[in-house]
C-alpha cells in the first residue's frame, strides 16, 4: 500500500559517500570519513519502528530505528544516508516494492552521536 503524498511531511536529504579518490567509489561496509548532498529534497513519511514493528525490525535487521518511506529515488541505497535537520540516518534496508520503482521503504538506524 502506497503512502499518499500528503502524508509525506517530512523533508529528508541524501548524502552519498565523497570519493577518497578520483575514479574510486566505496564499497558496501567500508568505512566513511566524508558524505556529500546527492539532489534535492526528498519528501518522506517517517515512523518510528515501535511495537510489533520493532520487534519484527530487531528481528529481521538488528538495528532499525525507524521506517522511512518515500518515492523512488535511484541514489537511495544502503551505501546513502538520510539527514533531518541535526538528524542522521544510516540505511540498513531498501525495499522496492515489486521492482516497480514508484515507491522506497527504507529501514533505518538512527546515528547518536
Amino acid at each position: 500500500m502506497r503512502i499518499p503524498t500528503g502524508q509525506r511531511s517530512a523533508v529528508v536529504w541524501v548524502d552519498v559517500p565523497a570519493p577518497k579518490t578520483a575514479g574510486t567509489r566505496p564499497k558496501a561496509g567500508d568505512y566513511v570519513e566524508a558524505w556529500v548532498p546527492s539532489g534535492g529534497p526528498w519528501f518522506v513519511a517517517i515512523a518510528s519502528a515501535g511495537g510489533r514493528e520493532h520487534k519484527q525490525a530487531m528481528t529481521s535487521i538488528g538495528q532499525a530505528t525507524h521506517t522511512i518511506t518515500g518515492p523512488f529515488r535511484a541514489d537511495v541505497t544502503i551505501r546513502a544516508r538520510l539527514r533531518r535537520e541535526s538528524r542522521a540516518f544510516n540505511i540498513v534496508e531498501v525495499e522496492d516494492r515489486d521492482d516497480r520503482h514508484v515507491e522506497l521503504i527504507c529501514r533505518c538506524q538512527e546515528v547518536i552521536p
